[in-house]
């Protein structure tokens, strides 16, 4: 278990703990994909990133191309 300071207060605090025991700012939150954090604060990805609209949205596209080549070729 290795021990970090916080950022916040500049309290020793485990790497493991979600945040700060002496004033509550996370420490254990990763920036990524899921989320990051700045001064405690936690951001969340917008709509694209949550419901994969642009997978979607690619995914109609072929299916349109698709259809109007079949149409197309009649």
């Amino acid at each position: 278990m290795a021990m970090t300071k916080c950022p916040e207060c500049g309290r020793e605090v485990s790497s493991n703990a979600p945040s700060c025991p002496n004033c509550g700012n996370p420490i254990n939150m990763k920036s990524g994909p899921f989320g990051s954090h700045e001064k405690g604060i936690t951001v969340r990805p917008g709509f694209w990133h949550d419901r994969n609209v642009g997978a979607i949205a690619c995914f109609a596209l072929i299916i349109i191309i698709i259809v109007v080549v079949i149409l197309a070729s009649r």
